[in-house]
């Protein structure tokens, strides 16, 4: 009779267990299927040419632009590829429909070909963009 008592309440907890278990993997589904609204933006220009410039010029240029989608935009950070690259950006949110910007500024100081980035880090859908300029210091 212990006998039959014991296995009765080890199938009772093993039951118990794994309607438990069982139920947590249908929250964590029900997590992962719930839609997370994300910003939607339209750069009109991923890549900007200087040319040719003079040596030690220091440059300037504005990336526009828009939030495409239904939700606000918050650029969270933008980060130069190099310490001869400073930037500017819309701080406050950018809501659906309104417009944006992200100014480069750069050091021209060392001559020939340059290629450098900015990555912009925002809740928009792609999470990261990256923005390119190029160009060629003059000696």
């Amino acid at each position: 009779m212990k006998n039959f008592v014991l296995v009765v309440a080890m199938i009772c907890c093993v039951c118990t267990c794994c309607l438990a278990q069982g139920n947590a993997v249908v929250k964590v589904a029900n997590l992962e299927s719930a839609p997370t609204a994300l910003a939607e933006v339209n750069w009109p220009s991923e890549l900007f040419n200087f040319g040719t410039v003079e040596q030690g010029e220091k440059l300037t240029h504005t990336f526009y632009f828009e939030n495409t989608g239904s939700v606000a935009l918050k650029i969270d950070k933008v980060k130069p590829s190099c310490g001869c690259t400073a930037t500017d950006y819309s701080k406050e949110a950018i809501l659906p429909g309104e417009k944006g910007q992200v100014t480069i500024s750069y050091d021209a100081k060392k001559a020939g070909v340059f290629t450098k980035s900015v990555t912009i880090f925002s809740n928009a859908l792609e999470g990261q963009k990256l923005l390119r300029f190029t160009g060629e210091v003059a000696e």
